[in-house]
């Protein structure tokens, strides 16, 4: 009986690893073709998930299979951590970018040899459609 149940409680932490390693994926695969509205919903699954998996892998005996399964999770999450830090880093560029262009739209500011300053009106930057 307690075999029965260590061994259901092996395979409970296993499909429970599974699932979290193909959100992962799911994750990875949302960041790197852009589907960000997808990502709240698969971080509230991940969450659930880890809610689910704590209190049983407590119960689960460790054996070789389960560890291997855990380091690759592990490994999936740290891989998944350096493409949010990227995306992260690539929206704050692209943010520095498009404040940098806006402020470029209000002109150019040069000194006179008095100290004063002398403005010159920039274009308004327009978007436009090739045909």
């Amino acid at each position: 009986m307690i075999d029965q149940m260590m061994t259901q409680a092996a395979d409970d932490v296993m499909d429970q690893i599974r699932t979290g390693l193909a959100l992962l994926e799911e994750e990875r695969s949302a960041f790197l073709t852009g589907a960000y509205g997808e990502i709240a919903g698969i971080c509230a699954r991940k969450g659930a998930l880890l809610d689910k998996l704590e209190p049983t892998i407590r119960m689960a005996p460790r054996n070789a299979e389960i560890l291997a399964l855990l380091n690759r999770l592990i490994q999936e999450s740290r891989r998944n951590e350096q493409i949010i830090e990227a995306a992260r880093q690539g929206l704050a560029q692209a943010r520095r970018r498009v404040g940098a262009i806006r402020k470029a739209e209000g002109g150019a500011v040069a000194y006179a040899e008095d100290g004063t300053t002398i403005a010159c009106a920039g274009d308004s930057i327009t978007e436009e459609k090739s045909a």
